[in-house]
C-alpha cells in the first residue's frame, strides 16, 4: 500500500512491534511500582510486658506461701536471651544457694520454665533457664514471676 503507513508491510510491522512493547514495558512498571508502593508497612514491635505488679506479687507470695511457708516469689526484672539468663528481683537472697531451683509461671500460674541460680548479686537473682523451645514453651519475660519452693 501507498502513504499513510496504515498497510502491513515490513516496516509498518517493525514500528508497531516497537511501539507495543514500549506500551507492554510501560504497563508492566506502573503495576510493579503500584505493588511496591502498596506493601503494608511492618506494624511496630509490642511493647514489652510491664513488670509484675507488687499486689499481683504480694497475692502471689501468700498464695504459695500457704502451700510452702518456705517459698520465695520475685519478678523477672531483665532477660539476655542469647545466655538464658534472667535477673529476679525482690527475693531474700540470703535464703538463696547456687544450684537452687526456681520455676517461671506467668500471669495465670502456668508454668513457663525451670532454671537454677547461677548467681547472687545484690539486689538482684541470676537464674540460667532452661531451653524451654524444645517443649513448646517459650522463655521468661520481663514481667513473669520466679517461684522458688523450699526443698529443704
Amino acid at each position: 500500500m501507498v502513504g499513510g503507513g496504515a498497510g502491513l508491510g515490513a516496516e509498518g510491522v517493525g514500528e508497531r512491534m516497537a511501539w507495543m512493547r514500549k506500551a507492554v514495558v510501560s504497563v508492566v512498571i506502573g503495576v510493579v511500582s503500584g505493588l511496591v508502593g502498596c506493601a503494608k508497612p511492618k506494624p511496630p514491635p509490642p511493647p514489652p510486658p510491664a513488670a509484675a505488679p507488687e499486689e499481683t506479687l504480694r497475692s502471689l507470695r501468700e498464695q504459695y506461701k500457704l502451700q510452702d511457708p518456705n517459698a520465695a516469689v520475685g519478678a523477672v526484672a531483665a532477660v539476655k536471651p542469647d545466655t538464658r539468663m534472667a535477673a529476679v528481683g525482690d527475693m531474700p537472697l540470703k535464703e538463696f544457694r547456687i544450684g537452687d531451683p526456681v520455676v517461671f509461671v506467668d500471669a495465670t500460674q502456668a508454668v513457663i520454665d525451670t532454671g537454677t541460680v547461677a548467681e547472687i548479686d545484690d539486689p538482684w537473682l541470676i537464674v540460667k533457664y532452661e531451653d524451654p523451645t524444645g517443649q513448646g514453651r517459650r522463655t521468661p519475660q520481663v514481667g513473669d514471676v520466679a517461684v522458688r519452693f523450699s526443698n529443704r
